[in-house]
């Protein structure tokens, strides 16, 4: 009684009003399953026993089979009706769904894939990194004051190792880098 086939015109899947649950169906078919064993008690039943009450063993019978029948036609109708939208909304019951966001794709770190750079560390505080030259590669450096190898030529620009050393000109500090310390 409650449900709502589709129309008999076309209108678009996601804007069908009808009703694609099975819950009123489900009902009028356990009412009906209520009233065929109220009428199996009334029938075997005698007519003394209802000696007194408000209704006959006769009404009694007959009601129950009207509501039996009502309640098998209407779950029937129900099961119909719900089977009928679906099919007219087909194997999508919602509007079409927003697009959504590229699933998260865990890396692992040290594979050269990371988007972000190195893994984070684990420390509290964010790491520093200085402003400056970057280091040469292969390039061995001797300690500072410490003599050049036997039988390499002095580098250029270096002086004699007869000569007095001039004194080292201060340096300024680096300047730490900021960095992104939210990792999303």
């Amino acid at each position: 009684m409650f449900v709502e086939g589709p129309p008999k015109t076309y209108v678009p899947s996601w804007q069908l009003k009808c009703t694609d649950n099975y819950v009123w169906p489900v009902i009028d078919l356990l009412l009906a399953g209520y009233q065929v064993v109220r009428t199996a008690s009334a029938l075997s039943r005698s007519d003394a026993s209802y000696r007194g009450a408000p209704i006959s063993h006769g009404a009694d019978v007959g009601a129950g089979v009207s509501l039996t029948l009502l309640t098998s036609v209407s779950s029937g109708l129900g099961f119909t009706r719900v089977s009928d939208c679906r099919a007219a909304k087909g194997p999508d019951l919602a509007p079409p769904p927003r697009p959504r966001a590229a699933p998260y794709r865990q890396m692992r770190y040290g594979s050269g894939a990371e988007p972000y750079g190195d893994r984070p560390s684990l420390s509290t505080e964010p790491p520093q990194r200085t402003l400056g030259p970057p280091p040469t590669a292969g390039a061995a450096t001797a300690p500072a004051g410490a003599p050049p190898a036997a039988g390499a030529p002095p580098a250029a620009g270096a002086p004699s190792p007869t000569a007095p050393a001039a004194p080292a000109a201060p340096v300024p500090p680096a300047r730490p880098v900021p960095q992104q310390t939210d990792w999303e």
